[in-house]
This record gives C-alpha cells, structure tokens and sequence, in this order.
C-alpha cells in the first residue's frame, strides 16, 4: 500500500497539474466534505469530475503555483480505516514569498492495497484564508 505521505503528495502534484482523472481516483465512490461553513455528500461521478475541473480553472485564476504536504500526521481507526491529519502549503503568484498554510483532516479506507477518502474537514474556511492573505478580493 502507498504510504500516507506519498498519497498526498501524489495528489497535490496531481491538483497542480489539473489532472481530475487522478484526484477523482482518490476518492471512494460516495465520500462526504465538512468544513466551518458545513458539509456535503458527493458521489464520485461525473459531475465530480466537472466540479473538479472548475476548482482548478480558479485555481489557476487565483494564481496557485505550489501545493504541497508539510507534514501528515495519521492514526488507525481499526484495520480499514486511517485518519490522517494534512498540513498543506501553497504558493500563490501575488505573492510567491509566504506559504499560505491550512489544515484537513482526511478518513481514509484501505481497500485492494489502495487507499480512497471517504471524507474530509477544512479546519479552516479556506476562502476567508485566501481574502485575508490578499489572494482574492
């Protein structure tokens, strides 16, 4: 199985290179998104994907150049289960000199040697990051 590290670190390469084929991979078939503004349930489909698509156009707008794990830390939830606690990075064009960090909480399940996220929780409301760093208006 993959470690949790490179898993991320797999993922954030692939939110970098727009690749929604590899993200959706990521997922389980149905997973659930919290954050301080509320939650949701997906389903790991089509619109997904088109959902994704639309992330990394404003990302991109936004001017995003890196994202990356600055630390993973993980605890097992039984044999199937992992929760993983994702320190992330990212650089912005505005201002390519601060790492703009923020925190989520993934549960991971270990399924065929692989691993899918069943959910996740934005510790911070990632939108009100990015106004107060000056990243959007």
């Amino acid at each position: 199985m993959t470690s949790f590290t490179d898993f991320f670190t797999a993922y954030g390469r692939a939110s970098l290179a727009n690749d929604a084929e590899i993200i959706a991979n990521c997922y389980a078939e149905n997973f659930m998104a919290a954050g301080p503004s509320g939650n949701m349930t997906f389903k790991n489909d089509e619109k997904f994907t088109q959902w994704l698509e639309e992330m990394f156009k404003f990302n991109r707008k936004i001017g995003m150049q890196e994202m990356k794990v600055i630390k993973v830390e993980t605890s097992p939830m039984g044999e199937y289960y992992t929760r993983a606690l994702v320190r992330w990075g990212a650089v912005y064009s505005k201002n390519t000199s601060e790492i703009i960090e923020f925190e989520i909480t993934y549960i991971l399940y270990h399924v065929n040697d692989a691993l899918k996220i069943i959910m996740y929780v934005s510790h911070e409301n990632e939108e009100d990051v990015l106004k107060e760093k000056g990243i959007i208006p």
